[in-house]
């Protein structure tokens, strides 16, 4: 269950319209009891993770993309899947939301020379994310990703570009965007 201070906080947060735990229950309680596929963890990838980093990680990817050819943005984090699937400024177990990200742009030799040195069980991603790189290679408007979180969930995705093209392309030519690596704090204020 979600830890409260007392008893009363907890019967006050389930009664009021819109409380936190009200609207994310049902939520918890599938993705713990394995209520959720993979398909449906894949698109709450998309939803929860990407609609919070797009704006930065797609001109890093872009800009990447046109300087290093074709490859996958790789985006990591140290938390659990589930702390971006759920909204609020505290996780399921209570604690102060700090999702943070590290992003990578990896080429397919990248891949198999570095993540899977490193990590054999990244491996596993091997087909999908060529498939996704594939997918970005057909359509430019379409960018590779390869998610892994700290509960070992790992997930190759082609999405949208978003903004668009071309204005991906210009906010790439800032130089934080050159850099090797793009680190994101999704709940710094």
């Amino acid at each position: 269950g979600a830890p409260y201070c007392s008893r009363e906080c907890q019967v006050a947060d389930w009664k009021k319209s819109g409380g936190r735990h009200r609207a994310m229950c049902p939520r918890i309680t599938a993705f713990r009891d394995g209520g959720f596929g993979r398909d449906q963890k894949r698109e709450a990838v998309v939803e929860g993770c990407l609609k919070k980093i797009r704006m930065y990680v797609m001109p890093f990817y872009v800009g990447h993309r046109a300087s290093r050819g074709d490859g996958v943005l790789f985006v990591q984090s140290s938390n659990p899947l589930e702390d971006f699937f759920f909204e609020g400024d505290v996780t399921r177990r209570g604690a102060k939301q700090d999702r943070r990200i590290v992003c990578d742009y990896v080429t397919p030799a990248d891949f198999d020379a570095r993540l899977v040195a490193e990590d054999f069980e990244i491996a596993l991603a091997r087909r999908g994310v060529l498939a996704a790189v594939a997918d970005a290679n057909n359509d430019d408007r379409r960018a590779a990703l390869l998610f892994r979180f700290s509960c070992g969930f790992v997930a190759a995705v082609s999405t949208p570009v978003v903004p668009d093209l071309r204005l991906c392309a210009a906010l790439a030519e800032d130089d934080s965007m050159k850099q090797g690596m793009l680190q994101l704090n999704i709940d710094e204020s």
